[in-house]
């Protein structure tokens, strides 16, 4: 056998390989179970706030945190092109506000703890492992808890006791200032390899999280990892 035919028999062998893993967990029909835990990244939009330092007040733009996601989808595969999920997540969504000063800085953070429904259509990217997804969320609002640090002015720090190095420290919880439901669309894409599922999430909110007047929406990055059960 020549070398040449070697390498196209290599090549239409690993060219089967590959078709038969990108679709043998997606077979029309069926449902696959995908528990995902991972990271959250996320902020309020257009959400400016007050902070004091010194005898002056600035306006200081929100950023984004840190928190945790986890739950599970249930994918159902309606044909070779793609389908459609449903899912239950817990997800930390929050935001943050900073302003330096005084060689210290002032810090607001929120965090709210959501209980978030995923509704996604599922698209197949040609014969490959890759997949796109796009949809909404439905969120319901579990807690939400505030922290306060200000640590512009060190008050009561000495040799003996130097972690006492914030001016104000304060954390409660503010789950009445803020709505129960949020809405929002949800954009993504994943990649499954042996059952194992990596995937990226933009979450758009549409909803005014808080009942105030102003109207700042979430905005959120997931990026999960997870495996896949074929029921």
């Amino acid at each position: 056998m020549t070398n040449m035919k070697k390498r196209k028999i290599l090549f239409l062998s690993l060219l089967c390989l590959t078709t038969t893993m990108s679709h043998a967990q997606h077979e029309p029909g069926t449902f696959t179970l995908y528990p995902k835990l991972g990271v959250e990244w996320s902020k309020f939009n257009n959400d400016e706030i007050a902070i004091a330092t010194g005898a002056e007040a600035n306006w200081v733009d929100a950023s984004y945190r840190t928190g945790f996601v986890g739950g599970a989808e249930l994918q159902y595969q309606i044909s070779q092109f793609g389908g459609a999920s449903v899912g239950l997540f817990f997800d930390q969504m929050g935001s943050k506000n900073e302003e330096e000063y005084n060689d210290g800085k002032v810090v607001v953070k929120q965090r709210l703890n959501y209980l978030t429904m995923p509704l996604l259509a599922t698209f197949n990217l040609g014969y490959t492992n890759f997949q796109l997804k796009g949809g909404v969320n439905l969120s319901y609002l579990l807690n939400a808890k505030e922290k306060y640090e200000d640590s512009t002015i060190p008050a009561g720090m000495t040799d003996s006791n130097p972690e006492a190095d914030y001016y104000v420290h304060y954390e409660g919880t503010n789950t009445g200032v803020f709505h129960r439901f949020n809405m929002g669309f949800a954009l993504g894409a994943s990649y499954e390899w042996r059952n194992i599922i990596l995937d990226a999430r933009y979450n758009f909110g549409l909803s005014n999280v808080y009942k105030r007047d102003n109207k700042p929406s979430t905005r959120s990055f997931w990026l999960t990892l997870g495996y896949g059960f074929t029921l």
